[in-house]
């Protein structure tokens, strides 16, 4: 019983060759178009749209082949580094530009003198 459902049911690999044959021009449908005479079978290629429908369906499956996909997702990963190191930087953890850390350290030596002269001036007055 589950080998006759499962011959019911189209594989990927089905779909992706149907697809293939539609976006190609290969496949074709019957469609029954009016003449004075009555009505009269014609076989008919896909359309422009039938094919870039059948494009579009096959780009779903390979993501990887979309330049714009992966332009996103190189942004996405540069947004969570950035605020990777910001939370670090926040934290007091990880890289520390070593510039800033002697700016830092200069700056604090200016201001201990900075409140000692004005320690001695209180004293002194």
């Amino acid at each position: 019983m589950a080998e006759l459902e499962s011959e019911k049911i189209a594989n990927a690999d089905e779909v992706l060759q149907y697809l293939t044959t539609v976006l190609r021009g290969e496949a074709s449908e019957t469609i029954v178009v009016g003449t004075g005479d009555g009505a009269e079978a014609v076989d008919n290629s896909p359309s422009i749209k039938d094919r870039m429908a059948a494009g579009r369906e096959l780009l779903k499956r390979y993501p990887g082949t979309d330049k714009l996909l992966d332009a996103r997702t190189r942004q996405t990963e540069a947004a969570a580094d950035i605020a990777e190191m910001q939370r670090d930087e926040l934290k007091g953890i990880g890289y520390k530009n070593p510039l800033i850390e002697a700016l830092a350290k200069g700056a604090a030596a200016l201001l201990a003198k900075g409140d000692d002269k004005s320690e001695d001036k209180r004293q002194g007055s």
